[in-house]
């Protein structure tokens, strides 16, 4: 990589899920294959990221309505979960 001169790839690209999914699968694996895992693991991160969304909401607003739509707006458009992991980040969790 950027040959010739060296660089340090773990201060170049930030590793962020990789090490999560390690530590989760090492705490909580069990017998499960580690794909099996991470598709559970992260569908669960997922889910509990969605109903952040709609308690944050829920709690600046007091209104159901819009903290279920925020919940489904997040849900529906890739940007939202997509934008702070790959603009500011560097990465895809």
């Amino acid at each position: 990589m950027q040959w010739p001169e060296t660089t340090d790839l773990a201060a170049e690209f930030t590793v962020g899920q990789e090490f999560l999914a390690a530590w989760a699968f090492r705490a909580f694996g069990g017998d499960l294959p580690l794909h099996v895992f991470c598709v559970w693991f992260f569908g669960f991160l997922a889910a509990a990221t969605a109903a952040g969304v709609y308690g944050v909401v829920l709690a600046r607003t007091r209104a159901p309505a819009w903290a279920l739509v925020a919940a489904a707006l997040f849900c529906l458009l890739p940007a939202s979960y997509r934008t702070l992991g790959f603009v500011l980040m560097r990465e895809d969790l």
